[in-house]
């Protein structure tokens, strides 16, 4: 594959893995498998083994971290199956004035089950997932930016620099919600980068 075309490859697989932070967790997966390939292919192209060397690293780590947040998901899941309300969900249902909570002589001792504090649920259990997958996600992150700094000096492109360094402050708040919104303007930068600027040999 020529240079051309494996630019184009891997800014496609970049918006693709970035659409999947919207909820389309497929195009995701298959926007960082295109992504790989296509930092490889660059790599090959411009004889460039440290590039190569961290994509593969950084894909691998990356592929841990998911393994990781599935698996733990399900794991807590099963551990409020039936469901409980956790402190934070109490807190929070308090502090709002959620009708429905009932206090005894020790505090708050039961609730009426609605949307909202299911909804709480299932985001208490995305953001303890989140933690446990956080640790090689951070590892991967350092890998991603090196491969961004990598690109930045064959296209100049200040936009794949910057999306190298949001990925990193997005790996480190992926718990919470504004982690996520980050990586998908990440990839996003990224991949308008390469497929508006022509990538060159040193």
């Amino acid at each position: 594959m020529d240079l051309g075309s494996a630019r184009v490859m891997t800014g496609v697989g970049a918006i693709l893995a970035g659409v999947g932070f919207l909820g389309y967790g497929v195009l995701g997966v298959v926007g960082m498998v295109i992504f790989l390939m296509g930092i490889i292919e660059i790599a090959n192209n411009l004889h460039d083994n440290s590039l190569r060397n961290d994509a593969i690293t950084w894909f691998i780590l990356t592929v841990v971290a998911f393994a990781i947040f599935i698996i733990s998901f399900f794991l807590l899941f099963l551990i409020h199956n039936p469901p409980t309300f956790s402190m934070l969900v109490m807190i929070i249902t308090h502090a709002i004035g959620m009708p429905g909570v009932y206090y005894g002589r020790n505090g708050v001792s039961g609730f009426v089950y609605t949307p909202f504090t299911e909804l709480l649920q299932f985001m208490e259990l995305i953001m303890a997932a989140g933690i446990f997958a956080s640790i090689p996600l951070i590892a991967s992150s350092v890998f991603m930016y090196r491969i961004a700094r990598r690109t930045y000096t064959y296209t100049g492109s200040d936009y794949v620099r910057i999306g190298g360094l949001l990925y990193i402050v997005g790996s480190v708040l992926t718990p919470i919600i504004i982690g996520l919104v980050l990586l998908l303007i990440a990839w996003l930068m990224i991949g308008i980068a390469l497929l508006t600027t022509e990538v060159k040999h040193p």
